[in-house]
């Protein structure tokens, strides 16, 4: 089987056909942003899996909703980022170090959860999603478009928006 290959195939894989991206040259102020986003998102992959125990042992025996008691998941009320800004707030000094214990403490007295069953996840996802398709913001007119259009755009970016949105709608509810 092996033998039957055909030897003139080439592989997808090979690096002379992929394509050379040069790498970009950084300013020091856009590395250090970039140092700084890579260091919150560490620091949030800490907390979370400092947590994650906790999280699991809040697990109810019943979904909240709807009573029942198959496929069950816990979700938090509040995320491990807005926690991490509170937690900051109450507590300057944890910055730059996690303290582990004050961190647990403090969540255990912040934090809520809700047990949610897997029809019901489906049920909010579902709704969610229909909530978005008959958002009635489709209109071409610009002034039509509420929230997604600010006083600081311009009509040409206006009507670039209006066509983007109701194609994006067409499109969903095709």
């Amino acid at each position: 089987l092996l033998g039957s290959i055909d030897a003139d195939i080439s592989s997808d894989s090979e690096a002379d056909d992929a394509p050379e991206f040069d790498v970009p040259s950084m300013n020091p102020s856009t590395r250090a942003m970039i140092r700084m986003w890579y260091g919150e998102a560490g620091r949030l992959l800490r907390l979370s899996r400092l947590v994650e125990p906790i999280i699991q042992q809040s697990k109810d025996d019943v979904c909240q909703f709807c009573l029942g008691r198959g496929s069950l998941r816990v979700e938090t009320c509040f995320t491990v980022e807005e926690m991490n800004r509170q937690f900051i707030v109450e507590y300057p000094e944890c910055k730059d170090d996690i303290d582990q214990v004050l961190w647990k403490r403090f969540w255990h007295r912040t934090q809520k959860y809700q047990t949610i069953c897997f029809p019901c996840l489906q049920r909010r996802a579902k709704e969610k999603h229909e909530r978005i398709i008959d958002d009635d913001r489709s209109s071409d007119d610009a002034d039509s478009l509420g929230d997604l259009v600010t006083s600081e755009l311009d009509n040409v970016s206006s009507a670039i928006l209006s066509a983007w949105y109701s194609k994006a709608r067409t499109s969903l509810n095709r």
